[in-house]
Protein backbone atom coordinates (compact mmCIF):
# COMPACT_ATOMS: atom_id res chain seq x y z
CA UNK A 1 0.00 0.00 0.00
CA UNK A 2 1.38 3.51 -0.97
CA UNK A 3 1.32 6.91 0.93
CA UNK A 4 0.36 10.22 -0.60
CA UNK A 5 1.40 13.38 0.25
CA UNK A 6 -0.74 16.58 0.29
CA UNK A 7 1.11 17.31 -2.84
CA UNK A 8 -0.39 14.08 -4.58
CA UNK A 9 -1.77 16.26 -7.21
CA UNK A 10 1.99 16.06 -8.83
CA UNK A 11 1.25 12.77 -9.72
CA UNK A 12 -2.57 13.53 -11.53
CA UNK A 13 -1.79 13.19 -14.98
CA UNK A 14 -5.55 14.16 -15.80
CA UNK A 15 -8.67 14.73 -14.43
CA UNK A 16 -12.22 13.93 -16.03
CA UNK A 17 -15.11 14.15 -15.00
CA UNK A 18 -17.15 11.88 -12.62
CA UNK A 19 -18.42 9.02 -14.56
CA UNK A 20 -18.52 6.17 -12.35
CA UNK A 21 -16.47 6.19 -8.55
CA UNK A 22 -17.89 4.02 -5.52
CA UNK A 23 -21.01 5.99 -4.88
CA UNK A 24 -20.73 9.29 -7.16
CA UNK A 25 -21.24 12.37 -5.44
CA UNK A 26 -22.78 11.12 -2.20
CA UNK A 27 -22.31 12.37 1.34
CA UNK A 28 -22.35 9.77 4.30
CA UNK A 29 -21.09 9.91 7.45
CA UNK A 30 -18.41 12.68 7.08
CA UNK A 31 -17.15 10.93 3.46
CA UNK A 32 -17.97 12.05 0.17
CA UNK A 33 -16.97 9.95 -3.12
CA UNK A 34 -15.28 12.77 -5.14
CA UNK A 35 -13.32 12.30 -8.04
CA UNK A 36 -11.26 9.94 -9.88
CA UNK A 37 -7.56 10.49 -11.46
CA UNK A 38 -5.08 8.50 -13.78
CA UNK A 39 -2.06 7.71 -11.47
CA UNK A 40 1.31 7.33 -12.52
CA UNK A 41 4.35 6.10 -11.78
CA UNK A 42 8.31 5.82 -13.43
CA UNK A 43 9.28 2.46 -13.59
CA UNK A 44 13.23 1.87 -14.33
CA UNK A 45 14.11 -0.26 -17.54
CA UNK A 46 17.24 -1.02 -19.09
CA UNK A 47 16.73 1.73 -21.19
CA UNK A 48 18.00 4.89 -19.79
CA UNK A 49 14.28 6.90 -19.77
CA UNK A 50 12.31 4.06 -18.18
CA UNK A 51 8.96 4.13 -18.34
CA UNK A 52 5.65 5.43 -17.03
CA UNK A 53 2.40 3.29 -15.89
CA UNK A 54 -0.50 4.67 -15.83
CA UNK A 55 -3.64 3.35 -14.09
CA UNK A 56 -7.07 4.78 -13.34
CA UNK A 57 -7.85 4.81 -9.46
CA UNK A 58 -11.06 6.30 -7.84
CA UNK A 59 -10.76 8.37 -4.77
CA UNK A 60 -12.76 8.54 -1.38
CA UNK A 61 -11.87 12.24 0.17
CA UNK A 62 -13.01 12.75 3.59
CA UNK A 63 -15.28 15.75 4.53
CA UNK A 64 -13.34 17.91 6.83
CA UNK A 65 -16.34 19.01 8.87
CA UNK A 66 -17.35 15.44 9.74
CA UNK A 67 -16.48 14.24 12.68
CA UNK A 68 -18.10 10.41 11.82
CA UNK A 69 -15.47 10.21 8.98
CA UNK A 70 -12.14 10.80 10.43
CA UNK A 71 -13.36 7.59 12.20
CA UNK A 72 -14.13 5.79 9.32
CA UNK A 73 -11.49 6.42 7.60
CA UNK A 74 -8.96 5.03 10.32
CA UNK A 75 -11.18 2.13 10.51
CA UNK A 76 -11.06 1.74 6.59
CA UNK A 77 -7.36 1.84 6.32
CA UNK A 78 -6.57 -0.66 9.10
CA UNK A 79 -8.98 -3.37 7.76
CA UNK A 80 -8.46 -3.12 3.85
CA UNK A 81 -4.44 -3.25 4.96
CA UNK A 82 -5.13 -6.59 6.32
CA UNK A 83 -7.97 -8.14 4.54
CA UNK A 84 -7.28 -9.48 1.15
CA UNK A 85 -9.54 -11.21 -1.07
CA UNK A 86 -11.23 -11.20 -4.73
CA UNK A 87 -14.46 -10.10 -3.77
CA UNK A 88 -12.97 -7.25 -1.96
CA UNK A 89 -12.07 -3.95 -3.38
CA UNK A 90 -8.52 -3.06 -2.79
CA UNK A 91 -6.91 -0.24 -1.45
CA UNK A 92 -4.16 1.03 -3.20
CA UNK A 93 -2.94 3.54 -0.92
CA UNK A 94 -3.91 6.87 1.27
CA UNK A 95 -3.18 10.58 2.41
CA UNK A 96 -3.28 11.32 5.60
CA UNK A 97 -1.03 14.68 5.45
CA UNK A 98 -1.92 17.52 7.42
CA UNK A 99 -5.59 17.51 7.52
CA UNK A 100 -6.35 16.02 4.50
CA UNK A 101 -7.82 12.17 4.10
CA UNK A 102 -8.05 10.97 0.86
CA UNK A 103 -8.32 6.72 0.52
CA UNK A 104 -7.08 5.38 -3.60
CA UNK A 105 -8.89 2.51 -4.37
CA UNK A 106 -9.32 -0.05 -7.66
CA UNK A 107 -11.56 1.67 -10.19
CA UNK A 108 -14.27 -0.33 -11.09
CA UNK A 109 -15.83 0.70 -14.17
CA UNK A 110 -19.02 -0.56 -14.05
CA UNK A 111 -20.61 1.20 -10.67
CA UNK A 112 -22.28 -0.44 -7.72
CA UNK A 113 -25.01 -3.01 -8.00
CA UNK A 114 -27.50 -0.78 -7.49
CA UNK A 115 -26.31 1.37 -10.47
CA UNK A 116 -27.87 -1.91 -12.40
CA UNK A 117 -30.58 -2.64 -10.43
CA UNK A 118 -32.81 0.37 -9.36
CA UNK A 119 -33.76 3.62 -11.63
CA UNK A 120 -32.34 2.16 -14.42
CA UNK A 121 -32.19 4.42 -17.82
CA UNK A 122 -34.18 3.64 -20.94
CA UNK A 123 -31.29 2.47 -22.75
CA UNK A 124 -29.72 0.04 -19.98
CA UNK A 125 -30.08 -2.75 -19.97
CA UNK A 126 -31.10 -5.60 -16.89
CA UNK A 127 -29.29 -7.87 -15.82
CA UNK A 128 -29.93 -10.87 -16.81
CA UNK A 129 -30.89 -14.40 -14.28
CA UNK A 130 -27.24 -15.82 -14.70
CA UNK A 131 -25.56 -12.57 -13.69
CA UNK A 132 -27.64 -11.38 -10.95
CA UNK A 133 -26.58 -15.15 -9.15
CA UNK A 134 -23.17 -14.03 -9.54
CA UNK A 135 -23.47 -11.31 -8.44
CA UNK A 136 -25.03 -12.55 -5.62
CA UNK A 137 -22.74 -15.55 -4.97
CA UNK A 138 -19.38 -12.95 -5.34
CA UNK A 139 -21.16 -10.91 -2.53
CA UNK A 140 -21.54 -13.97 -0.47
CA UNK A 141 -17.64 -15.13 -1.12
CA UNK A 142 -16.60 -11.97 0.23
CA UNK A 143 -18.96 -11.88 3.10
CA UNK A 144 -18.01 -15.53 4.03
CA UNK A 145 -14.18 -14.61 3.96
CA UNK A 146 -14.81 -12.02 6.14
CA UNK A 147 -16.50 -14.39 9.02
CA UNK A 148 -15.28 -17.84 8.27
CA UNK A 149 -11.37 -17.19 7.40
CA UNK A 150 -10.32 -13.49 8.43
CA UNK A 151 -9.08 -13.85 11.95
CA UNK A 152 -10.48 -12.53 14.48
CA UNK A 153 -13.76 -12.50 12.43
CA UNK A 154 -15.10 -9.17 11.22
CA UNK A 155 -18.63 -7.69 11.08
CA UNK A 156 -19.05 -5.69 7.82
CA UNK A 157 -22.08 -3.83 9.00
CA UNK A 158 -23.08 -2.06 6.22
CA UNK A 159 -23.79 -4.77 3.27
CA UNK A 160 -25.80 -3.07 0.63
CA UNK A 161 -26.15 -3.03 -3.14
CA UNK A 162 -24.84 0.65 -2.91
CA UNK A 163 -21.10 -0.91 -1.33
CA UNK A 164 -21.26 -4.43 -3.91
CA UNK A 165 -19.17 -2.88 -7.00
CA UNK A 166 -18.68 -3.97 -10.04
CA UNK A 167 -15.86 -4.60 -12.92
CA UNK A 168 -15.94 -5.05 -16.33
CA UNK A 169 -16.81 -8.36 -16.33
CA UNK A 170 -19.34 -7.90 -13.70
CA UNK A 171 -16.98 -8.93 -10.62
CA UNK A 172 -18.51 -7.75 -7.49
CA UNK A 173 -16.19 -6.77 -4.72
CA UNK A 174 -17.55 -5.33 -1.34
CA UNK A 175 -16.42 -1.70 -0.29
CA UNK A 176 -17.01 0.57 1.93
CA UNK A 177 -15.17 -0.50 5.11
CA UNK A 178 -15.88 2.19 7.57
CA UNK A 179 -18.62 0.75 9.75
CA UNK A 180 -16.95 -2.58 9.76
CA UNK A 181 -16.50 -3.99 13.48
CA UNK A 182 -14.20 -7.28 14.65
CA UNK A 183 -16.45 -9.67 15.63
CA UNK A 184 -16.91 -11.97 18.74
CA UNK A 185 -14.10 -14.64 20.04
CA UNK A 186 -13.83 -17.42 22.64
CA UNK A 187 -17.18 -17.43 24.42
CA UNK A 188 -18.62 -14.23 23.46
CA UNK A 189 -21.90 -14.24 21.40
CA UNK A 190 -22.17 -10.80 20.07
CA UNK A 191 -20.37 -7.18 20.21
CA UNK A 192 -21.91 -4.29 22.20
CA UNK A 193 -22.19 -1.24 20.26
CA UNK A 194 -23.53 1.66 19.10
CA UNK A 195 -26.71 1.33 16.22
CA UNK A 196 -25.01 2.15 12.99
CA UNK A 197 -25.79 0.76 9.34
CA UNK A 198 -28.23 2.13 6.22
CA UNK A 199 -31.91 1.51 7.24
CA UNK A 200 -33.75 -1.20 5.64
CA UNK A 201 -30.77 -3.46 5.59
CA UNK A 202 -29.96 -3.15 9.61
CA UNK A 203 -30.88 -6.34 11.20
CA UNK A 204 -34.02 -5.88 13.90
CA UNK A 205 -32.85 -7.62 16.75
CA UNK A 206 -29.32 -5.41 16.45
CA UNK A 207 -31.34 -2.03 16.09
CA UNK A 208 -33.45 -2.68 19.26
CA UNK A 209 -30.79 -4.23 21.38
CA UNK A 210 -27.18 -2.93 19.67
CA UNK A 211 -25.45 -6.40 20.08
CA UNK A 212 -23.95 -6.67 16.97
CA UNK A 213 -23.19 -10.55 15.39
CA UNK A 214 -22.56 -12.27 12.19
CA UNK A 215 -25.87 -13.13 11.79
CA UNK A 216 -26.57 -8.86 11.14
CA UNK A 217 -24.63 -9.13 8.40
CA UNK A 218 -26.83 -12.43 6.96
CA UNK A 219 -29.43 -10.12 7.56
CA UNK A 220 -28.37 -7.67 5.27
CA UNK A 221 -27.30 -10.21 2.91
CA UNK A 222 -30.63 -11.78 2.96
CA UNK A 223 -32.15 -7.96 1.53
CA UNK A 224 -29.51 -7.53 -1.16
CA UNK A 225 -30.60 -11.22 -2.11
CA UNK A 226 -34.46 -9.80 -2.18
CA UNK A 227 -33.31 -6.87 -4.31
CA UNK A 228 -31.45 -9.13 -7.02
CA UNK A 229 -34.82 -11.58 -6.97
CA UNK A 230 -37.42 -8.35 -7.02
CA UNK A 231 -35.59 -5.55 -8.99
CA UNK A 232 -37.14 -3.73 -5.83
CA UNK A 233 -35.54 -0.95 -3.55
CA UNK A 234 -35.55 -1.89 0.13
CA UNK A 235 -37.08 1.11 1.23
CA UNK A 236 -39.19 2.55 -1.50
CA UNK A 237 -41.31 5.35 -0.50
CA UNK A 238 -42.99 5.57 -3.87
CA UNK A 239 -44.60 2.41 -3.31
CA UNK A 240 -47.95 1.85 -1.57
CA UNK A 241 -47.43 2.20 2.57
CA UNK A 242 -47.60 -1.58 2.43
CA UNK A 243 -44.84 -1.52 -0.07
CA UNK A 244 -42.56 0.83 1.38
CA UNK A 245 -40.19 -2.18 3.08
CA UNK A 246 -39.58 -5.12 1.02
CA UNK A 247 -38.94 -7.80 3.83
CA UNK A 248 -42.06 -6.91 4.94
CA UNK A 249 -43.62 -6.91 1.77
CA UNK A 250 -42.14 -10.09 1.02
CA UNK A 251 -43.19 -11.84 4.39
CA UNK A 252 -46.72 -10.65 4.09
CA UNK A 253 -46.90 -12.10 0.19
CA UNK A 254 -45.78 -15.27 1.81
CA UNK A 255 -48.37 -15.17 4.55
CA UNK A 256 -51.08 -14.57 2.59
CA UNK A 257 -50.20 -17.30 -0.18
CA UNK A 258 -50.21 -19.62 2.40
Amino acid sequence: MNFYSQNAESQVVKFFSLSYALTPGKIKFGVKYDMNFILHRTVKSSSSYGRRLYRIVAIKQLDRNGLQGNREFLVEVLMLSLLHHPNLVNLIGYCADGDQRLLVYEYMPLGSLEDHLHDLPPDKKLLDWNMRMKIAAGAAKGLEYLHDKANPPVIYRDLKCSNILLDEAYHPKLSDFGLAKLGPVGDNTHVSTRVMGTYGYCAPEYAMTGQLTLKSDVYSFGVVLLEIITGRKAIDNSRAAEEHNLVAWVRDSCISIS
